[in-house]
């Protein structure tokens, strides 16, 4: 639970131990004024968070190797950041507004029995649910202002789906001067010019998949794995980039992240007990 992982970060590191912590303590680093506005919780050792490194080991593999304690990301965070962060960091899209509309099986909104995770309420039915007042807002925004170096405005709806697992995020973001014209000169449709962008920046990424042409994510095709898989649109006359995303949010939106990172941090093979193949079924 948030709050609870500082005390036991403090003795980690005077005993030079590691910690990786899956509640939202240290995904803010050393901001405690925004962590304080969401959680309503305030910080008892402020100087352990300047230590902490933010757990996405796409956008922060080198700090990970290094670090001694590691804020896990949020589900939906994971994947709006990694859907966001190829076009954010060649400057292709503008950065307000950014639009995150993601729907959760409803494990994603948490174990503590409420009105809106009983069957007879989400069994064959769907609901937003947090809007405009969901805690993984601030932490997408913070993220894609770190991608970028620039002020950002992030618009978060999460919704409730009835399954039990999956994320599925539909982003749309204005395409700046620059993204609505990487395709000038060529006989190429700016949809398969931004897709080959994308597929290049994580060719080298174990856990994350660009689909082919033609082929939507879906939540199927990453249950109980480390997966998440990405396939690009560009819409709206030219004018709009939309980005869909999923993964399993108990596997790469939080266990399965967690191990990727304690692979990074003690140098084992950054796949090691993560590798398995979606289930089919």
């Amino acid at each position: 639970p948030h709050g609870v992982a500082e005390r036991y970060a403090q003795e980690c590191l005077l005993k030079e131990k590691k910690l990786i912590d899956l509640s939202a303590d240290f995904r803010f680093g050393d901001d405690e004024a925004t962590f304080k506005a969401w959680y309503k919780k305030e910080w008892d050792y402020p100087d352990i968070h300047r230590e902490a490194v933010y757990g996405l080991p796409e956008m922060n593999r080198e700090k990970i190797k290094t670090a001694h304690i590691i804020g896990n990301p949020g589900c939906y965070v994971t994947s709006a950041t990694l859907a966001l962060l190829p076009a954010l960091k060649n400057g292709l899209i503008e950065k307000d507004p950014i639009i995150v509309d993601s729907k959760s099986g409803v494990t994603g909104a948490g174990r503590n029995p409420t009105m809106t995770n009983q069957f007879c309420e989400c069994g064959e039915a769907m609901s937003a649910y947090g809007v405009g007042s969901h805690r993984h807002q601030p932490e997408i925004q913070r993220n894609c202002q770190e991608i970028c170096g620039e002020s950002c405005g992030v618009i978060f709806t999460p919704h409730l789906v009835p399954m039990s697992r999956g994320i599925i995020s539909t982003i749309y973001v204005p395409l700046t001067e620059k993204g609505r014209n990487l395709a000038t000169g060529t006989a190429i449709p700016l949809t398969d010019v931004i897709r080959e962008l994308y597929k290049d920046f994580y060719k080298d990424e174990p856990f994350v998949r660009v689909l082919e042409a033609g082929k939507n994510p879906t939540t199927k095709n990453v249950r109980y794995s480390n997966y998440c898989d990405m396939q690009v649109y560009v819409v709206h006359d030219g004018k709009m980039l939309q980005i869909v995303s999923v993964l399993d949010n108990m596997i790469k939106g939080a266990s399965g992240q967690a191990v990727q990172n304690m692979n990074l941090m003690y140098g084992f093979k950054e796949t090691t007990g993560i590798d398995m193949i979606p289930a089919a079924f």
